[in-house]
């Protein structure tokens, strides 16, 4: 029987500030975003100011991320080996929204063990099966969403 170990880890940090203004054609009205131009010519000499509207953005965010797996690969015979493997991922964030003074914080972990199969019955033909979690991002967003109290 032959082991073939394998490890490592995986690091990220994204930083996110997010800053959006309007542009506003203030000699139609203090309100009007948006001017209508012919297709023939599409452009306008319409002054433009820009300034945030009630839905421009005005955030800053920090994801942190950071993994560490081991996996063990296994050969029992020339044509038969398993893999075996466990995986820790934590998600940290932060979230602040400049607008409404809202803060947003989460920290988060999760084992995922992995284990698989591999038959060779001839060269250079392998069949594989493997078993883990399903994790992605959406289970993150999902983890991280309110939930409704009863």
């Amino acid at each position: 029987m032959k082991h073939s170990l394998l490890a490592g880890v995986e690091l990220g940090r994204q930083v996110t500030d997010n800053f959006r203004n309007t542009g506003f054609f203030d000699t139609i009205s203090p309100t009007t975003t948006f001017v209508v131009v012919p297709v023939s010519d599409p452009r306008t000499t319409l002054p433009v100011s820009f300034r945030q509207s009630a839905t421009d953005a005005d955030n800053h965010g920090v994801a942190n991320i950071a993994a560490a797996y081991v996996q063990d690969q296994i050969e029992f015979s020339p044509r038969w080996l398993a893999t075996l493997g466990l995986r820790y991922d934590s998600f940290q964030m932060d979230f602040d929204n400049h607008r409404s003074n809202a803060t947003f914080k989460s920290d988060d972990g999760l084992f995922s063990p992995r284990a698989g199969l591999v038959y060779k019955p001839v060269e250079p033909l392998s069949l594989y099966a493997s078993l883990q979690p399903l994790v992605s991002a959406t289970r993150w967003r999902t983890a991280l969403l309110p939930q409704p109290v009863e």
